[in-house]
C-alpha cells in the first residue's frame, strides 16, 4: 500500500483550485474586456457575477480574510457596473428626465396655488409626464380640499 502525503495532497488541491479560478476568473474579465473594445452598449451581467460567486465560493481557507476582502471589492465593481449601466440606459435617463419635469410642474403649480390658503383651501397638484417617442403625454390632476369648520348652511 502507498504511502499517502496529506499535506502533499492538499496543496497540489488548493494549487489546482487557484488556477482554475484564475482561468474562469481571466476567461470572464478577457469577455467583458472584448466587450467593451467592441462598443458593446452593456455588458454581461452573468459574467460579472458568474465571476464573483465562483471567486467567493472557492476561497481556501488560508486566504479567507484576503479572499473576503477581494470579494467585497469584487461586489462594488459589481454594483459600480450597474450604475454605470443604468447611466448609459436611454430608458432609465428618460425616466429619470420625466420625473425630474413632474416635480418641477408640481412645484410650479403648488406656488401657483398658493393663493387657495388665505380662502380655507388647500391643492395637492399630481403631474404625471410620459414620452414615447412621438408624442407627449401631460396628465395634471388637483386636488383641493377645505380646511377648517364644515360648511354652515
Amino acid at each position: 500500500m502507498p504511502i499517502r502525503n496529506p499535506v502533499g495532497e492538499a496543496e497540489a488541491a488548493e494549487q489546482c483550485l487557484r488556477e482554475e479560478t484564475t482561468r474562469k476568473v481571466n476567461e470572464a474579465k478577457n469577455r467583458i474586456q472584448d466587450a467593451i473594445n467592441s462598443g458593446v452598449d452593456s455588458l454581461n451581467r452573468q459574467d460579472v457575477a458568474k465571476v464573483s460567486e465562483h471567486f467567493k465560493e472557492h476561497i481556501p481557507p488560508e486566504i479567507t480574510k484576503k479572499g473576503k476582502e477581494y470579494a467585497l471589492k469584487l461586489e462594488e465593481v459589481k454594483s459600480k457596473i450597474q450604475e454605470l449601466q443604468d447611466a448609459l440606459d436611454i430608458n432609465m435617463i428618460k425616466k429619470e428626465i420625466l420625473y425630474r419635469a413632474e416635480e418641477f410642474c408640481e412645484a410650479c403649480l403648488k406656488e401657483k396655488l398658493g393663493f387657495l390658503s388665505s380662502i380655507s383651501l388647500k391643492s395637492i397638484p399630481r403631474v404625471k409626464l410620459d414620452f414615447n417617442g412621438q408624442e407627449e403625454n401631460l396628465d395634471a390632476r388637483i386636488k383641493v380640499f377645505f380646511i377648517g369648520a364644515p360648511f354652515q348652511s
